[in-house]
């Protein structure tokens, strides 16, 4: 195992533009694979006000904000890799003045569906919200077997 520097870390966060985002639900952990654009230490959500308060995701965010995105890659080799990126924050509405920024993000480098192309839906159709993360702490790990030999 080794750590990865910060070109490495936001290399795993750009090209990988789908993760697990962990809330917290009242005392419960809630984990979902979430879409998410990255770019200039942005990272940025679009998450769907469909059931209003009924909504887990849209409650959990609203109840606490603490998140945690884990992000991670396998790529076959020789050398086989892995690599996995953590990144702790909170939660909060991205302002209408950077929405522009968060959406040239997701449509960058997010992973969506197919044939949900959620970038070319009118505002009208689905009541869509920007979500940012902070990045309070990151962190990235790489094994390989090159890596344990220390080679890279």
């Amino acid at each position: 195992m080794k750590p990865l520097e910060e070109e490495e870390i936001e290399k795993v966060l750009v090209d990988n533009g789908l993760g697990v985002l962990s809330l917290v639900e009242e005392t419960n952990p809630y984990g979902i694979p979430m879409s998410f654009g990255y770019g200039d230490g942005m990272i940025s959500f679009m998450m769907q006000r469909e059931g209003g308060s009924e909504s887990r995701k849209m409650a959990a965010f609203e109840s606490n904000p603490s998140a945690c995105l884990t992000v991670y890659e396998h790529k076959e080799g020789p050398p086989e890799r892995w690599r996995s990126v953590i990144v702790t924050g909170e939660l909060y509405e991205i302002p209408e003045d950077e929405e522009g920024e968060a959406f040239f993000n997701l449509a960058d480098n997010a992973v969506f569906a197919p044939e949900f192309d959620v970038l070319n839906i009118s505002p009208e159709e689905i009541d869509l919200q920007y979500i940012g993360l902070t990045t309070e702490e990151l962190s990235g790990r790489e094994y390989s077997p090159l890596a344990v030999y220390g080679q890279s």
